[in-house]
């Protein structure tokens, strides 16, 4: 427990986010220790590289699905987490111009899902926003796609 306890101090010293790496640590961290059957001080998956890949979802560099995909190759490869995300193709879009391009096209698809929002039903903007992450293969930064499509929509 004492090596844990060490793992998640550093972790958290290094990306600057308790809250992240207590849910990751319990979380993927421990199923990976309990599957393999290792202690924390074999896993591939330093706390520097953790806190890297925190950052990265706290930065909004991928999303924290992506996340676990990344985190599933830093168990087999020892590669820098940026290079990982890249080789993965899992980094958000969050240039505004470019999600502006897809939530248009989605807008003009879905014309029956608009009128339905401005009239009332805001549920449909869920609908909207995983056609832009469909469209986006899920590659769009979710928070910034709502925002854009309720102003859009306004």
């Amino acid at each position: 427990m004492r090596e844990i306890a060490e793992y998640f101090e550093q972790t958290v010293e290094l990306c600057e986010d308790y809250n992240l790496a207590c849910n990751w640590i319990m979380g993927e961290v421990m199923r990976v220790l309990n599957e393999r059957k290792i202690n924390i001080s074999e896993l591939p998956v330093t706390p520097p590289r953790l806190a890297a890949l925190l950052k990265s979802i706290r930065n909004n560099v991928i999303s924290g699905s992506a996340a676990k995909n990344v985190f599933q190759q830093m168990l087999l490869d020892s590669s820098d987490v940026s290079d990982i995300i890249e080789k993965l193709g899992l980094k958000q879009i969050s240039d505004t111009s470019q999600l502006d391009e897809v939530i248009n096209k989605v807008l003009e698809r879905c014309p029956e899902e608009v009128k339905s929002y401005k009239e009332g039903n805001i549920k449909v903007i869920g609908f909207l926003v995983g056609q832009v992450m469909k469209d986006s293969g899920g590659k769009a930064n979710p928070k910034l796609v709502n925002e854009i499509l309720r102003n859009k929509l306004a």
